[in-house]
């Protein structure tokens, strides 16, 4: 099922942990709230970011189930829970150093984007649903942000 141009539900609904798939995809699929802000952050965030970059956008993680977000280390309040945020990676832009110059160029080429948190997090970018506009980077380890400047 799309959500946008070049974001499935499956892409925000994957997981290694067979046990809580089925689990992740029948809320993602049933629940509308859940499923029209996975497709806010496909339609107003990802398909942005896609046509600045010109590349593919992999998601490493989009909507979480409770159980699933406790299991991989999510924090109680993250937005993963509601389908309000992604993890991605954009082709090309694979190491850490690569990442933190497409979150400054996110920032800085997309002023009318509608994130509340634009985070360069454990291997990948992080981009969520709000108007906070947090440009950090986030330290998985430590649970330590640093914020960056433009």
């Amino acid at each position: 099922m799309n959500l946008s141009e070049h974001f499935t539900l499956q892409e925000f609904t994957r997981t290694e942990n067979r046990d809580l798939l089925q689990a992740n995809i029948d809320i993602a699929t049933s629940d509308a709230a859940i499923h029209g802000k996975l497709t806010r952050v496909a339609k107003e965030l990802l398909e942005p970011i896609r046509g600045l970059f010109m590349r593919p956008i992999h998601i490493t993680s989009g909507f979480r189930h409770p159980a699933l977000n406790a299991r991989v280390g999510g924090s109680p309040t993250s937005q993963h829970r509601l389908g309000e945020a992604a993890d991605f990676v954009i082709s090309g832009y694979d190491t850490q150093e690569k990442q933190v110059e497409a979150v400054l160029r996110i920032a800085k080429e997309l002023p009318g984007l509608q994130w509340g948190q634009l985070l360069v997090e454990a291997g990948c970018i992080h981009i969520s649903l709000g108007s906070k506009r947090e440009i950090a980077y986030y330290d998985v380890p430590t649970k330590t942000k640093r914020a960056f400047t433009l």
